[in-house]
């Protein structure tokens, strides 16, 4: 409908109303559909980002990290997400992504395991057949 600033301020009233993630993941990625990344991430950070308790904050503000080119932090992120949840196939795969250019190996390890814990995942297939 294109109504995106209704949306936006629908959905900031609705986040200072009653805080759920559900609803700051929603204004993060409508806000980095408008091609605001930095509001963006700065929603997700609001919530903890990286030091958020939910994994699913975690995993978004990592990969929204990814989305602004912050690499470096995406891959401190998805380290630290490794230690805590080693059988995660998107932790697994995005890490690899980020470390297949400098360590091939291990980024060859991760989404190998990550395609033996969730074959039917489709992200796991683009990875592995580019």
């Amino acid at each position: 409908m294109k109504r995106t600033g209704e949306a936006e301020t629908l959905l900031e009233k609705s986040l200072l109303a009653k805080p759920d993630p559900r609803v700051a993941s929603s204004l993060s990625k409508l806000a980095f559909s408008l091609g605001d990344k930095t509001t963006g991430l700065a929603v997700l950070a609001n919530w903890g980002g990286a030091k958020s308790e939910r994994l699913e904050m975690r995993r978004e503000y990592a990969g929204s990290r990814i989305a602004t080119g912050d690499l470096v932090g995406a891959r401190r992120d998805y380290e630290a997400l490794l230690k805590q949840h080693p059988n995660d196939p998107l932790v697994l795969n995005n890490l690899a992504w980020l470390i297949q250019k400098d360590d091939p190996n291990r980024a060859l390890t991760l989404v190998t395991l990550a395609n033996k814990i969730s074959p039917a995942s489709a992200t796991m297939q683009k990875r592995l057949a580019g």
